[in-house]
């Protein structure tokens, strides 16, 4: 009973070929993870019920979990606090293999988005993922910083690391893997004057991108962050501490929406109505 119930919440929301390719994809997992058959990372096609185009997963790679979360749980399917067609600009910090980027495009309809993710591994799936929306997405190889730098790469050990891959900074005179990027450079990039969405998932990252010289809060509507740790949470909420804002959970994100200086926020109340 269990398991066809498990069932249906996955054909309800991927559709019956999504979810038959998923489930089997779990089993090809649970089966190399047993070596009863070789483990295979190649990229296999899926297509979701509601969307134009496929999505690409590696069986026995921690895509699975992302799927899950993304397509499945909706982990992202959270209320903005504004009309869908006005959505403009989503950054998506920590893309991974771009399901983040997948799901809001497909849920924003006017929006572009710009995909930032600094493991070579994911981005070419990442790529390969995005590559049918065309000029509506840029996908950037770097690490998001509080400045321009040069970084690390850090893999975590064992099965399933790949949403948990790190960066840290450089040593001088230390060969760099990447280069990183800041809010304020990835906001000068686009051309726009707001992020109607700032998704920021970057493996503990975001200690170091809201330690200081967070005025480029003004600019960003809403943030859906994973936060790794109360010493991160505790980082980030210092930050927010200048800035009214609704907070919410969805799943493992902590959801900030009508993001505004407090005293732009009170001078707005303070305005008298009209009619």
């Amino acid at each position: 009973m269990k398991y066809l119930s498990r069932l249906a919440l996955y054909v309800n929301a991927v559709g019956l070929r999504a979810a038959f390719r998923f489930r089997v994809a779990k089993v090809q997992e649970y089966l190399a993870a047993k070596k009863w058959i070789a483990t295979s990372r190649e990229p296999v096609r899926i297509q979701i019920k509601g969307y134009a185009h496929p999505i690409w997963m590696r069986v026995g790679t921690s895509d699975l979990h992302v799927f899950y979360q993304l397509f499945v749980m909706k982990e992202y399917d959270f209320d903005m606090g504004i009309d869908r067609d006005q959505v403009r600009l989503i950054v998506d910090c920590g893309a991974n293999v771009g399901y983040t980027s997948v799901f809001m495009l497909n849920k924003f309809p006017n929006a572009r988005v710009i995909a930032i993710e600094p493991d070579p591994d994911n981005l070419e799936v990442c790529r390969k993922n995005l590559a049918p929306y065309g000029s509506r997405v840029e996908v950037i190889r770097a690490g998001v910083w509080s400045h321009e730098t040069n970084l690390k790469l850090v893999r975590p050990e064992g099965r399933d690391f790949e949403w948990g891959i790190q960066v840290k900074e450089a040593a001088p005179g230390e060969p760099a893997d990447l280069f990183a990027t800041s809010i304020p450079a990835i906001l000068e990039r686009s051309g726009a004057s707001t992020i109607d969405l700032l998704k920021v998932d970057i493996e503990g990252s975001e200690e170091v991108v809201f330690a200081k010289d967070w005025g480029w809060l003004d600019h960003v509507k809403t943030i859906a962050i994973e936060l790794h740790g109360q010493k991160r949470a505790d980082v980030f909420f210092r930050a927010m501490g200048d800035y009214h804002y609704d907070k919410s959970i969805s799943g493992e994100l902590t959801v900030c929406t009508g993001i505004a200086p407090i005293a732009a926020h009170a001078a707005a109340l303070a305005q008298p109505s009209v009619g």
